[in-house]
């Protein structure tokens, strides 16, 4: 199943984007309203820089098995952006070159999502965070379990093994985008 060899092929890439975004320090209580910007103005760049390509990849019954609409993040993120007195740039959208590919970009876009609640859920016990609405990390809310297994059942039925090449370098392809991004941060 690709979703499993995503999962196994990006590990190393998936531990130091939460590396380097100090994840460790969400559940020791030291997570700092500049570390959450940091976190959240990586997610924008990401979001802006891939959703619509990602999305426009699929066909009419593939997003429809994803419900494709309702995984669309960036308005949710800019609302974030805004509560945090953020300043959006403007980004160009990626090319994606194929279905396949985005099935990679979304693997690590939804990835996110799913541990958006976990942070979301965290950060909020803490009095630095209480007057955050978190609209980004915790757009699923109750669905984020479902929403998920919806996911890895489309991505590993739609997948054919010669597209786990494409899918892979998709997945590997966004998380070079964030480390490279987290690489010129000046806060990291």
């Amino acid at each position: 199943m690709v979703s499993t060899i995503i999962k196994e092929k990006t590990k190393a890439q998936h531990e130091a984007v939460e590396a380097k975004l100090y994840a460790s320090k969400i559940f020791e209580g030291r997570y700092t309203l500049a570390d959450y910007e940091t976190l959240i103005q990586l997610h924008y760049d990401f979001i802006v820089h891939f959703e619509k390509a990602v999305f426009s990849a699929f066909g009419p019954a593939t997003a429809e098995g994803l419900n494709l609409e309702r995984r669309r993040k960036l308005p949710l993120i800019v609302q974030d952006l805004q509560q945090l007195k953020i300043c959006v740039s403007e980004n160009s959208s990626a090319t994606v070159l194929s279905a396949a590919e985005a099935f990679g970009v979304l693997y690590v876009m939804e990835g996110a999502t799913l541990g958006g609640t976990v942070i979301a859920r965290q950060l909020s016990k803490y009095k630095n965070f209480k007057d955050l609405s978190f609209n980004y990390l915790n757009c699923y809310g109750a669905e984020t379990g479902p929403l998920w297994k919806q996911f890895l059942r489309v991505i590993d039925t739609e997948m054919a093994s010669e597209e786990y090449g494409a899918v892979l370098a998709g997945a590997e392809r966004a998380y070079h985008f964030m480390l490279s991004r987290l690489e010129g941060s000046a806060n990291h």
